[in-house]
């Protein structure tokens, strides 16, 4: 790969520029994230699973991309994509020629605060509903995951012909679903033709643009439409709005944002991404083995596997700005169950005070203190927003690196 090796060895290896006895990576995201090191082997475990493995060990790395909690990234796409500039043999790839699996498929749960996967297979406590399978396009040097569409999206039960739909990459790597500009043009023109009832959506500032954030309303997600994604085998996956407009937490405030973006003139490998924004809803089986991608509506926590409840501490619970923590019952909820501005009994975020759980006395006096300033801080929010119209929020994450990557992490700003 021209001009990403910063130094060649004697038989033309790309090497770290200190010696030539470590073998260079490089990895970088559309956000402008990346890093880079040298290629080191060891014993990989993935559960009760081992093998050796060749990886990437980090030595610098440049953006948002080292973050806490996280260790690092595993790849799950094929092995052509795996050169940075040199080529490995993925880690699963390692997995499934050892028969440390008993099939060549693996298994992908979001449930909104962690997820699960499944190597080797589809585990059916995870999901509500028996998966549909959609076949993956033939190619001869295969490197994502790509189905064929049918042209078309239904919104609100009415079809838009989409001809440059006829391609899409499930990723895991990816956040949101990426549409084309074009794609997505054409579905805010219909919202803002047909669906006008909708809350500030035809208004000339409207909250409906690509990753655009606005503060959470029932009645925007009760009268938006719901969106159907057909595929080319005439199966289809069906998105409410509340699976589209996915909820975002701050220490304080709850908003909605459009789980929507879009790749500019379109990319040679596909028209549309589809990724975090359907994972929540639908776990996605990879299929290698029989050559297909299956889908099956999520189970809640996935099936217990996932979710608030597997966090056991305070700290880790306030941690995750998704859960709420019960002082009383010492245990970590979903925070859209609990969402509460008295941070008694339930707490979440920064009003978690974990270090002093067992002495609760003082936390009585403190937490009215809160209390009252946030009543202070939202008696501001709601002049400034009678006076002005919604503000946006905006958001990036890393979109289009489409090689099956688990990263789910992203940033914010306030345009």
């Amino acid at each position: 790969m021209p001009g990403m090796c910063p130094h060649c060895g004697p038989e033309s290896q790309c090497c770290m520029e200190e010696t030539n006895s470590s073998c260079f990576f490089l990895v970088a995201y559309a956000d402008g994230s990346g890093a880079q090191g040298s290629l080191v082997e060891d014993e990989v475990q993935i559960g009760d699973i081992k093998t050796q493995a060749a990886f990437g060990g980090m030595v610098t790395d440049v953006g948002d991309f080292q973050r806490t909690g996280i260790d690092g990234i595993l790849g799950l796409a094929y092995p052509p994509l795996a050169c940075n500039p040199t080529c490995l043999k993925p880690v699963f790839d390692e997995i499934v020629e050892q028969n440390k699996v008993e099939e060549d498929m693996f298994t992908i749960c979001f449930a909104g605060a962690g997820g699960s996967l499944v190597l080797g297979g589809f585990d059916a406590k995870m999901a509500k509903s028996v998966p549909f399978y959609v076949p993956l396009m033939k190619e001869e040097d295969r490197k994502y995951y790509r189905v064929g569409l049918s042209k078309s999206l239904i919104v609100g039960g009415v079809e838009l012909s989409m001809p440059e739909m006829k391609a899409a990459v499930i990723d895991s790597g990816t956040t949101l679903i990426v549409f084309s500009d074009t794609t997505f043009n054409k579905l805010a023109s219909h919202l803002k033709e047909k669906h006008c009832d909708v809350p500030d959506l035809c208004e000339r500032n409207s909250w409906f643009h690509e990753v655009a954030c606005f503060a959470d309303d029932e009645e925007i997600l009760d009268k938006m439409p719901n969106i159907e994604i057909p595929f080319s085998n005439g199966e289809k996956l069906e998105l409410e709005a509340r699976d589209y407009l996915i909820p975002f937490y701050s220490d304080i405030f709850k908003f909605r944002c459009v789980g929507i973006s879009t790749m500019g003139s379109g990319s040679e490998n596909a028209d549309v991404i589809l990724g975090n924004t359907i994972n929540t809803k639908y776990l996605t089986i990879y299929d290698r083995k029989h050559e297909r991608m299956g889908f099956a509506l999520t189970e809640k926590n996935c099936g217990g596997t996932a979710g608030c409840s597997v966090l056991k501490t305070c700290a880790d619970c306030a941690a995750n700005v998704a859960c709420a923590y019960s002082y009383k019952t010492k245990q970590c909820f979903s925070r859209a169950e609990h969402d509460t501005l008295m941070p008694y009994p339930y707490c979440h975020g920064y009003f978690c005070y974990c270090s002093a759980e067992a002495y609760m006395p003082w936390r009585l006096l403190l937490g009215p203190l809160e209390v009252i300033a946030v009543i202070g801080l939202l008696s501001v929010v709601v002049v400034f927003f009678r006076r002005w119209p919604r503000r946006r929020v905006s958001y990036e994450r890393p979109v289009g690196d489409v090689e099956g990557a688990v990263d789910e992490e992203y940033t914010t700003f306030v345009e």
